[in-house]
């Protein structure tokens, strides 16, 4: 939660017009009773649930009825980014990952976002040390829904069966290539598929699971080291080692010595 700093958390329910133009991060949730939201990226006269991010400078201009029902949250995170008029970018230690600016939770999530905004509203009203470590995080789950229904959509993409694919211990022993033609698609083309999808190449990601894959046999089973990089379909054991080290910062003797359960 390095360089996060909640400004203004707040729930209104008034008829209202009101031009805006933020001055840190704005993530505006609406519930019910928009009339329209005009902004130079982003303009609706749909009154459904959405959540949006502003980003500074974004200057909006809206209006609401009676009936109005909408939760915002100003604040300032260095972890995120615009990179487009339709995404953000959103990092976590050495992960970057690209998200919508819009989202329309489904209606049996709209209790939850609730929920979660007045929480954090709550605990922004009740700033003892405590409360405010709670606000940052009511605000982050909110940006892990983000992901969450991300990965959601495009359940059925060529992209996701290549990676259900990889994730299947037994096919470790075919290339990305072989997976590749069991989705009917070329190589090259799932490659910018999975790429775009999951902001890592096949085999990037490749990597990451069976080295992930490896640490969990090393932990929790009664296989040698050299049993286990045959497992995860390594013809040489010091191919296995390298890259073990590389991904984990430490070798696989020493791994099973520190970590496997006894």
């Amino acid at each position: 939660m390095e360089n996060l700093t909640i400004h203004h958390a707040g729930f209104f329910n008034t008829k209202e017009h009101y031009v805006q133009e933020p001055q840190h991060l704005f993530l505006f949730f609406q519930i019910n009773g928009l009339r329209y939201i005009n902004s130079k990226n982003f303009k609706t006269k749909d009154s459904k649930p959405f959540c949006y991010l502003f980003f500074p400078g974004d200057k909006f201009e809206f209006e609401y009825n009676e009936k109005r029902e909408n939760w915002v949250a100003q604040f300032s995170y260095s972890k995120i980014k615009c990179v487009s008029n339709t995404h953000f970018s959103f990092s976590i230690g050495n992960e970057n990952i690209i998200l919508p600016r819009y989202l329309e939770p489904p209606q049996s999530d709209l209790m939850h976002w609730r929920n979660k905004f007045d929480a954090l509203l709550l605990s922004f009203l009740n700033p003892t040390p405590h409360e405010r470590v709670l606000a940052q995080l009511y605000l982050l789950d909110m940006f892990k829904y983000y992901i969450e229904e991300m990965r959601k959509k495009g359940q059925d993409s060529p992209a996701t069966k290549l990676k259900q694919l990889i994730d299947n211990p037994e096919n470790m022993q075919f290339s990305i290539a072989e997976l590749s033609k069991r989705c009917a698609y070329s190589v090259d083309h799932l490659r910018v598929l999975f790429k775009n999808k999951y902001e890592i190449s096949p085999q990037g990601y490749r990597i990451r699971y069976i080295m992930a894959y490896a640490m969990e046999l090393i932990c929790k089973s009664n296989l040698m080291i050299s049993d286990i990089s045959e497992q995860c379909s390594f013809k040489h054991l010091s191919h296995f080692s390298s890259l073990f080290k590389k991904t984990h910062g430490i070798t696989p003797a020493n791994a099973l010595k520190r970590f496997r359960y006894r």
